[in-house]
């Protein structure tokens, strides 16, 4: 390659002003501020034939699964060409089949196998291979990103570098390959590259997660996609693991700032974030996922930098492809219009169901995608239909509209869906300041009407910072629950998932009911989330009909289905326990919004 280039390259680097980036937003709700409006990936209309390229389990390492993917990002920001399979089944469905089919029928494109590179050389980065075999001419460079687990960070540079040069993202051992079969592609070392490489004055490595996460904050925010920045924990590198997202895809095809979280949120770790975040518009999404039992700190230091998480583990896949369609928008309920009433006998209960964590985007378009087909499907233990809501994400019409319109378009009447927490997406309300949740609320009251949603779950810590005793997430702070009522003005707001009194009020004439998790299930050992097995709910059912059924009322129950739990398959096993028991005429199994309406006009008939 001519030195020229290579001079090109250096002047394209040294100069981030000349980097591609995302669509200025206007604000929304304050002129002296940037204001975050809608996620605009800039991505073109996909290829009516799309490669697609198989992933063979043991056949991809993974550094050389990492620069498959960062590949196949490149690929697709000139023009979405490439999918990855990504094999994943739930109850019994084969969930990857399940989301090729909705891309061809819902998206009107076709598949064609892109054969694998069977070259016994090639056998621990086949997938790369694979891609590089027919789209080797649209790379022009190569940067190198170390090996060694403490500067994993350096990876996210090496990706965004990538993707804004038109480079591929690789390991010092794949770059090897890559000379020694022939391909002068210049090769730029990005520790060198960021003058972070060897040591310093006292024997320590210049490079660790602090410099390198610091570096991205002084040098890669400008050129950056201004509508969504991109988030991975590093969770397992004190346990000498790696954590590598395959969402890099729609990271690298969207020029979106990638950095890692700081593993333990140190002082230092919430400081670069905060650098690097208060260079976006206020209430910009952060998309990503922390470990589970980082989650509070996680979304709360996000919170408290006025921005709000799109939840995205290392299973969701093929981004810079599903999010290359035209938004999906409806104006009218996908519930239906909340019925007018509804008559709730005295000495009863009504229960219903919410799957929890719609707002994970790798469970909508993974796991839960083999839920929901199960439940279409109609197999109910229960015998026949059953009722059912589904957390859901409004993010998804304008991210991956084809999967929200295969959700909407085949849901049976006695499925219901309700926003997930808590808002547009996630986030801790009472821990915004108050100016981004303002801006919050008004984003999110108008993204929840174009999706139909109209009731909607809100999760947060307590004014002292904590999730709960049970980590029921219920929120406490009533005037922050009241600006939900005046702004988005919801038909009802589901709270928290491990509530320990399950109990409704009203908030500004808007009705809040706490749902219950499986902290009765358990006999009072501390629990974090929803139910989790048939049993579970059996033994909450039962709790609350010995102690808190009454002759004179009906009594109300929601219900935190765990996303994580043994599937959607627990509700009707557990209506079927109940029918088959020896109270099963005490209880009656409702949608969510026939609870709304039950409660509703019981309150209306008492006053």
């Amino acid at each position: 390659m001519k030195k020229s280039v290579i001079f090109l390259l250096v002047a394209t680097l040294l100069a981030p002003s000349l980097f591609a980036c995302g669509k200025k937003q206007e604000p929304l709700l304050s002129k002296d501020v940037e204001v975050f409006e809608k996620v605009n990936f800039n991505l073109e209309t996909p290829a009516a034939e799309i490669d697609r390229v198989d992933f063979v389990q043991g056949l991809n390492t993974g550094h050389n699964m990492l620069s498959a993917i960062v590949l196949q990002g490149l690929v697709n920001k000139t023009r979405p060409r490439v999918y990855v399979t990504a094999p994943w089944s739930s109850m019994g469905v084969d969930v990857e089949a399940k989301r090729q089919e909705i891309l061809q029928v819902y998206g009107d494109v076709a598949l064609k196998t892109l054969p694998l590179d069977a070259s016994p050389a090639h056998k621990t980065a086949t997938a790369f291979w694979t891609i590089f075999n027919k789209y080797k001419d649209e790379v022009e460079r190569m940067f190198v990103f170390p090996s060694e687990l403490k500067f994993n960070d350096a990876i996210n540079v090496a990706a965004m570098l990538a993707g804004r040069n038109k480079g591929i993202a690789v390991s010092p051992l794949l770059a090897d390959q890559l000379e020694a079969e022939g391909y002068t592609l210049p090769r730029v070392n990005v520790l060198e590259y960021m003058n972070l490489s060897g040591k310093d004055a006292a024997g320590k490595d210049k490079a660790n997660y602090l410099t390198i996460n610091n570096w991205i904050a002084d040098n890669m925010v400008a050129g950056s996609n201004r509508t969504i920045v991109y988030i991975a924990v590093p969770r397992y590198r004190e346990q000498g693991g790696e954590f590598l997202p395959n969402y890099y895809d729609l990271a690298v095809a969207t020029d979106g700032l990638i950095y890692n979280a700081g593993y333990d949120f140190l002082e230092a770790g919430e400081a670069y974030q905060k650098k690097i975040l208060d260079q976006f518009p206020d209430c910009t999404p952060v998309c990503g996922w922390a470990d589970m039992a980082m989650e509070g700190v996680f979304v709360h230091t996000l919170s408290k930098a006025g921005k709000f998480l799109l939840a995205i583990d290392w299973g969701y896949g093929n981004g810079s492809v599903f999010g290359a369609f035209p938004e999906y928008s409806r104006e009218t309920p996908v519930n239906g219009e909340m019925p007018a009433s509804y008559e709730a006998e005295n000495g009863k209960i009504y229960a219903a169901f919410v799957m929890s964590d719609g707002d994970a985007w790798h469970f909508t378009a993974g796991s839960n995608i083999g839920n929901f087909a199960w439940r279409q499907q109609g197999y109910a233990a229960a015998g026949g239909d059953f009722p059912m809501g589904w957390s859901f994400d409004c993010t998804f019409a304008v991210c991956n509209p084809l999967i929200m319109r295969w959700y909407y378009e085949t849901k049976s009447p006695r499925d219901n869906f309700i926003q997930a927490a808590s808002g547009i997406s996630y986030i801790y309300a009472s821990k915004m300041p108050e100016r981004s949740r303002e801006n919050f609320l008004k984003i999110s009251a108008l993204e929840l009407k174009k999706a139909g949603l109209d009731v909607m779950e809100y999760w947060d810590l307590d004014k002292a910072g904590q999730g709960g005793r049970a980590n029921e997430l219920v929120g406490d702070d009533y005037g922050v629950i009241a600006r939900y009522a005046d702004v988005i003005k919801p038909q009802a707001m589901f709270r928290g998932h491990n509530s320990l009194t399950g109990n409704y009020e009203f908030v500004n004439g808007m009705l809040t009911i706490e749902k219950l998790g499986n902290w009765f299930a358990k006999d009072g050992i501390e629990s974090y989330g929803g139910v989790d097995t048939p049993d579970e709910i059996v033994k909450v059912l039962e709790h609350f009909r010995a102690q808190k059924l009454a002759a004179d009322k009906p009594l109300f129950l929601l219900f935190d289905v765990d996303a994580w739990g043994v599937g959607v398959s627990m509700v009707p096993d557990a209506i079927g326990a109940i029918r088959a028991g020896a109270h099963s005429s005490a209880y009656e199994f409702v949608t969510p919004n026939q609870l709304i309406a039950g409660i509703k006009t019981y309150e209306s008939k008492k006053s």
